[in-house]
């Protein structure tokens, strides 16, 4: 089994991912905030989402009887689809959002936060810079160094947390790194390898893969 870091310092600036006592934190503060900023900061945590990705989220891609949602990667000139593992306190969070709705946008506006849209942000659209706001408001209550308390963030926790789940489950390098391949939409090696955090650990799963001559799907 592959092993992970316990613990890490906030002054290592090579630091892009929370450790699950900070991500609690932050999502804790974020819930003080108000539903919809909780349940758009999980949205992005739990889906590995960037803050596009979790503003064109649609509530007609949720299988909340199959506990997944379908996710649109957007990066580049073709955007790709992937189907992502949730929760059930995910759909707890989501459903004071959709409030029965069967379809259009998860997050509509800002309208509901009971505030008027600002000038310039699409009609029926959370702005980028209202999300960043909210993790900012809720990275401060929880502590959270200033260097982390960006959306982008919880992207790089959701697929580094995927990667120690797996991990600790006993998958094999190889596993892990299709997995996150398919959940990032990443296609480079080393950029998935960002994700395994630990630099002992990327020599380790390189050296693995290499080993027994395998690639990943």
């Amino acid at each position: 089994m592959l092993a992970f870091p316990v613990a890490r310092t906030l002054a290592d600036p090579e630091i892009k991912a929370l450790i699950p006592e900070e991500r609690d934190a932050l999502l804790a503060a974020a819930r003080e905030l108000g539903p919809v900023q909780y349940a758009a900061l999980r949205y992005t945590w739990e889906c590995c989402n960037r803050v596009t990705e979790t503003l064109h989220g649609r509530i007609e891609h949720i299988r909340s009887g199959q506990l997944w949602v379908r996710v649109l990667r957007i990066k580049g000139k073709k955007p790709k689809r992937c189907d992502v593992r949730i929760t059930e306190a995910l759909l707890g969070a989501l459903d004071p959002v959709v409030r029965g709705r069967k379809s259009g946008l998860i997050f509509r506006g800002d309208a509901q936060c009971g505030r008027t849209p600002k000038a310039g942000c699409p009609a029926g659209h959370v702005s980028a810079r209202t999300v960043r706001r909210w993790m900012e408001a809720a990275g401060v209550a929880a502590g959270i160094h200033p260097g982390l308390r960006h959306p982008h963030t919880l992207r790089h926790t959701g697929l580094t947390d995927l990667a120690r789940d797996m991990a600790e489950a006993g998958a094999t390098a190889t596993a892990i790194l299709a997995r996150l391949k398919k959940v990032s939409g990443h296609e480079r090696m080393e950029t998935l390898l960002i994700y395994l955090d630990d630099p002992v650990m990327h020599r380790q799963t390189v050296n693995a893969i290499r080993a027994k001559r395998e690639l990943v799907p």
